[in-house]
């Protein structure tokens, strides 16, 4: 009798344990056309640090970001288009620094987009600004010169590397934008030969765009897609009418501002890509970032005991002098649906999509050959019984099934076997699922050959070693824009900053700091940075800086350096020791200060900051500026810098 109730007790353990959940896939119910899943460098300057990894293993990180069926695999890929403006992480190099400069080879998003086309060749490119050059439309940038330096990029791409935008948008998270100005876009990409380049508007969050687009027909031929940033994470999707209108929507910047690459990151996003469709009709989405590969110190990232920190991108690659890098849940959870679905495959209507009733979410795409079912379960405590029905599709006798859970990462498990046009699979809690007809897809696998390293130091360049216009290794710029030069007597390479004039900001609450670089390790704690520079005018204002124990992180919206102590050596003879802190959000306290004789123009002079426990000394010219004691800042990073204009800098 005991036995029997015991028995008793387990069977009802098990039947309220599985929860069932039928749903009936009929091909011939048919939803939106799926325009693709891609991912977002820039905003900025987001992956800064891969383009300093040593080959092979550089091939191989580019291999696990676009190589089709193997890591992220997006359809899409987004760049920042450089205006020297800081746009959250950095600065991005513009291609016209001013109005009669232009080069197609600065910054890095040039060689990613590149890379990206030579592993996929059908990978879409969308180029979008934050920040401009400040020569625009004298500091306007709803200008036609604006639209003439943004077709200029597009150009560009197309004639210096034989690239082919896709998509270009209108001005990044300003919080307005212009219908005038944006149908005049329209007029000036198609009057250029690029009728074949669709506009994403406008790049911003909510949904007033698409009201002015119901109401305005010349706006609605204007654009592809309207493009709403972090829907699903604030969720606020588009109305109805603005749906109904069967318009393109796009989630064209998306994820979850608040989590980092772990598990958490992975689960949200996961439901991001299916939420999106489901609950807005999205039909692209756009994950920022597409790899964390920025200093730890800078926002959307987290000090942590490792020397890469913790940040938020698909996985992160911060230490190109080491090597290391690691994969993370956030590539995989991306994956579960870029490599199992192409952009013009289409949505499933009606039972094909939804929300499971204990947590969870699934979508299924097909191109009418093949199906994938993307099912989360990120948010279920029990496991379902996933019974599906077949309607209106060819016959098939099994399905490939692939899980990504906590601790195990794409994972190809036994085929589903389908009887009858029908089949069952159980599906775990806190878990990814990809059911599909189709094969081929792979992993790629940890590589344990780079352990993690400090930052090497002692640290020094001396420039020679770079093209004209490069991009100068560990280097990740804050405000301006700096790269190699190569002296006129070609026995030199140098530092210049480039950029003439403060920028057009960004966003309304962003500010255009001064000319600043930084590189480093956030533990150093004594040491001494000493440079070189030429001033090559005199209007009062010229200045070189040395900057050290960078320890906060820049933020877009500060006006000031960065959280450390600097020496500023001005071309009219003052200098200055400061510290800044709060990020920058308050302008620099003054510890010392002098005038000395002026600066003479278009020679060497010398600078030379040093630390030593809480004793900050400066010199110039070897002469001993002063020394301060301050105990605020005890360890960072260092760094370089000038106001807006040219300077030349080796050290």
């Amino acid at each position: 009798m005991e036995v029997k109730k015991a028995f008793r007790h387990t069977l009802v353990f098990l039947l309220f344990a599985i929860s069932i959940h039928a749903i009936v896939l009929d091909f011939n119910a048919k939803g939106r056309v799926f325009e693709g899943l891609g991912a977002l460098s820039g905003g900025g300057g987001t992956s800064r640090l891969l383009y300093d990894y040593e080959e092979p293993l550089r091939s191989e990180l580019l291999d696990v970001l676009f190589k089709p069926n193997y890591g992220a695999s997006p359809h899409i890929l987004k760049v920042e288009i450089g205006g020297d403006a800081q746009s959250t992480e950095a600065t991005e190099a513009s291609h016209m620094h001013t109005r009669d400069d232009e080069n197609y080879n600065r910054g890095y998003e040039w060689w990613l987009m590149i890379e990206a086309k030579k592993r996929n060749p059908d990978i879409k490119l969308y180029g979008l600004v934050w920040g401009a050059p400040g020569w625009i439309g004298n500091g306007n940038y709803w200008s036609q010169d604006c639209i003439d330096y943004i077709i200029k990029w597009i150009k560009g791409a197309k004639t210096v590397h034989g690239l082919n935008i896709d998509y270009i948008g209108v001005w990044n998270e300003h919080g307005s934008y212009n219908d005038t100005w944006i149908k005049q876009y329209r007029k000036s990409l198609d009057e250029a030969g690029l009728k074949s380049v669709q506009i994403i508007a406008p790049d911003d969050a909510g949904w007033g765009f698409g009201n002015d687009v119901l109401n305005d027909k010349e706006l609605d031929q204007a654009v592809h897609a309207i493009g709403s940033h972090y829907p699903f994470a604030s969720n606020s999707f588009a109305p109805q009418n603005v749906q109904a209108t069967g318009k393109s929507l796009w989630a064209s910047e998306c994820w979850n501002l608040g989590v980092v690459n772990d598990w958490r990151g992975g689960q949200i996003l996961a439901q991001t890509i299916n939420g999106n469709y489901i609950k807005g009709n999205m039909t692209a989405t756009i994950v920022w970032t597409l790899i964390f590969s920025w200093y730890p110190n800078l926002p959307f990232a987290r000090i942590t005991s490792d020397v890469a920190g913790s940040g938020h991108g698909l996985f992160t690659a911060g230490e190109p002098w080491s090597g290391n890098f690691t994969l993370q849940p956030p590539l995989f959870a991306f994956a579960h649906t870029s490599q199992f679905t192409k952009p013009k495959w289409e949505y499933l209507a009606a039972d094909g999509i939804g929300f499971l009733p204990k947590g969870g979410s699934y979508v299924t795409l097909t191109d009418g050959n093949d199906f994938s079912i993307v099912v989360e379960t990120t948010g279920a405590n029990t496991e379902y019984n996933l019974e599906v029905q077949i309607k209106n599709f060819k016959a098939v006798s099994s399905l490939n099934l692939w899980r990504t859970t906590s601790t195990s990462y794409f994972e190809r498990l036994s085929p589903v076997s389908v009887a009858s046009n029908s089949f069952t699979v159980t599906l775990s809690p806190d878990a990814i699922y990809t059911i599909t007809t189709t094969s081929g897809q792979g992993r790629p696998n940890q590589n344990t050959n780079y352990p993690s390293a400090r930052f090497p130091f002692p640290y020094s360049d001396n420039f020679d070693k770079y093209p004209e216009n490069a991009t100068v290794k560990y280097f990740a710029d804050q405000g301006g824009s700096f790269a190699a030069y190569q002296e006129p007597s070609k026995q030199n390479g140098i530092f210049v900053q480039f950029a003439p004039l403060p920028p057009i900001k960004w966003r309304y609450d962003s500010y255009p700091m001064d000319p600043v670089t930084i590189l480093g390790d956030l533990n150093w704690k004594d040491y001494q940075i000493s440079i070189n520079f030429q001033l090559l005018t005199n209007t009062g204002s010229e200045y070189a800086m040395a900057y050290g124990r960078i320890q906060g992180g820049v933020d877009f919206r500060s006006h000031w350096i960065p959280s450390g102590y600097a020496v500023l050596a001005y071309v009219t003879g003052k200098w200055e020791i400061v510290k800044s802190s709060n990020n920058g959000a308050n302008p620099p306290t003054v510890l010392a200060s002098g005038l000395g004789a002026p600066l003479a123009l278009k020679q060497w002079h010398s600078l030379i900051l040093s630390f030593k426990g809480n004793t900050i000394m400066a010199s110039l010219d070897n002469k001993e500026l002063s020394g301060v004691v301050d105990n605020t800042f005890s360890q960072g990073m260092a760094g370089i810098g000038c106001g807006y204009h040219l300077s030349l800098i080796h050290i």
